[in-house]
């Protein structure tokens, strides 16, 4: 039966077209994630700014292409896997543009004093998550000629987002032993609240490549 499956896999007819959207998308994503970096590294708050307005920019067209999936899903017929899937999976990265976005809002927002260690470390991971996650939806093109590959992107990913779990505790431990004015804390208190649901968001789009992957092997 198994082998009766493999082979009417490659019978039906897959409609390519959708891979060059999710191409592009995993590109924004780690476009993002640089304006991101950009915005906590800045040394000023006119480059802050700066920052904000690119990544406002990027994520904006993060949203054009995802929406533009859900058309392209709708007008046709024949899809590269299963449709409900899609949907999920263009859910799950219109989450990750909005998260990367409030993230850079509140810092906006709350402007405070200083911009701690932590950030520059969830932001340095949350890059590197952002690279991780382009490369999973590369390998949607040829998931089975890439799947050690990405079974691989899949177990780093995991990785990566335990690591952020790790580096929000120590932050939070050292902010709270470091800072003493209240309302910083209450601006720093938000502001990692954020990083955590972008690590969430982007943790929810890693657990829908790893369903499909496993659904198209």
């Amino acid at each position: 039966m198994k082998n009766i499956d493999t082979i009417l896999k490659f019978l039906v007819p897959k409609d390519t077209s959708f891979y060059p959207l999710f191409d592009e998308t995993g590109e924004y994503i780690v476009g993002a994630a640089d304006h991101l970096r950009s915005l906590i590294v800045a040394g000023d708050y006119e480059q802050r700014l700066i920052s904000m307005e690119n990544l406002k920019r990027v994520t904006a067209a993060g949203h054009k292409i995802s929406s533009m999936t859900y058309h392209h899903l709708d007008q046709t017929f024949i899809t590269p896997f299963d449709r409900s899937d899609i949907y999920t999976l263009s859910g799950n990265i219109d989450d990750v543009f909005k998260s990367v976005s409030h993230v850079a809002r509140s810092i906006g927002f709350y402007q405070p004093a200083e911009l701690k260690t932590v950030y520059n470390d969830l932001t340095e991971n949350y890059c590197t998550i952002a690279v991780n996650l382009r490369t999973c939806l590369k390998y949607l093109r040829e998931p089975a000629i890439n799947k050690k590959a990405y079974l691989n992107s899949l177990s780093v990913q995991a990785l990566l987002e335990n690591r952020a779990e790790e580096i929000i505790m120590t932050g939070v431990s050292s902010i709270l032993d470091e800072e003493k004015n209240l309302t910083e804390l209450i601006k720093h208190k938000a502001i990692i609240e954020n990083f955590e649901k972008c690590i969430f968001k982007a943790n929810g789009l890693t657990e829908t490549l790893t369903a499909i992957i496993m659904k198209v092997l």
